[in-house]
């Protein structure tokens, strides 16, 4: 099913909160709980689903799960979103620790994948997993500001990392799918610095190559003002834009194809 043939399911527009951290107050828990046991992330997502009735579900967003999985060092706090500390590569040679790692091993990743599957077997509505961009994870791994400087002076650097993420990514995205996922939303925040040519091309066009490996309806997000975005974004072969309150929707909605 594709997104749009999705939308056609109801007579009025879909409703698809992403509410998964608010879900923590009817389990009486935390977002740290819920990252770390699949069981009580499961029964979040589930009460959410019965309080609310939404169209589509998502499980819990959280950035940090590959990076985590791959060994950047993480700050997990009580009742807020886990993030990155620090980046640990500075130099091609630094790629070298995480070569041999398969992040579906990892105790978090295995989770997030368990969580759907509990989602797969209860819930009667399409349910939505993430995984990050590659250039959101390559700025995990090199730093925000490192990269964006290596953009301009040390691309094959940035490629480097970028085809380590796409690959780390894709195998996750697999087994989510692979779990029960119907939606997978790939998460490209740090890419809003980029211009539209430097976006296809440290972003976009390994999001394509993500696409092309999930069988599932692709939504791909940015954050903040990403008007300028939009065309690379539509190239990516997402069927769905998830846009920032910055952009102009009506204006968006113009600018992109009607089976987006």
């Amino acid at each position: 099913m594709t997104l749009r043939e999705l939308s056609r399911t109801v007579d009025r527009p879909l409703v698809v909160p992403l509410m998964g951290y608010p879900g923590v107050q009817l389990t009486k828990s935390s977002i740290k709980q819920n990252g770390f046991n699949w069981g009580l992330h499961f029964w979040t997502i589930y009460e959410l689903v019965k309080k609310f009735e939404p169209d589509a579900i998502f499980f819990m967003m959280d950035l940090s799960v590959e990076a985590n999985a791959l060994g950047l060092p993480v700050r997990f706090p009580l009742h807020e979103s886990p993030s990155v500390e620090y980046p640990l590569v500075k130099k091609l040679d630094d790629l070298n620790q995480f070569l041999s790692l398969d992040i579906l091993k990892d105790g978090r990743v295995t989770a997030f994948i368990e969580t759907m599957k509990l989602m797969k077997k209860t819930i009667d509505i399409p349910k939505g997993g993430y995984v990050i961009g590659p250039f959101t994870l390559a700025g995990l791994m090199l730093g925000a500001n490192d990269i964006a400087i290596a953009t301009l002076d040390d691309k094959e650097l940035v490629f480097k990392v970028l085809e380590f993420c796409t690959t780390t990514i894709i195998h996750y995205a697999k087994a989510l799918v692979e779990a029960g996922a119907d939606i997978i939303a790939i998460l490209e925040p740090t890419a809003v610095i980029l211009s539209p040519a430097a976006f296809w091309e440290f972003s976009g066009q390994f999001v394509k190559e993500i696409i092309k490996e999930i069988s599932v309806i692709p939504i791909l997000h940015v954050c903040g003002g990403a008007s300028n975005l939009l065309d690379k974004m539509v190239l990516t072969g997402a069927e769905g834009l998830s846009l920032d309150s910055l952009v102009d929707f009506p204006t968006a909605a113009q600018k992109i194809p009607e089976d987006v």
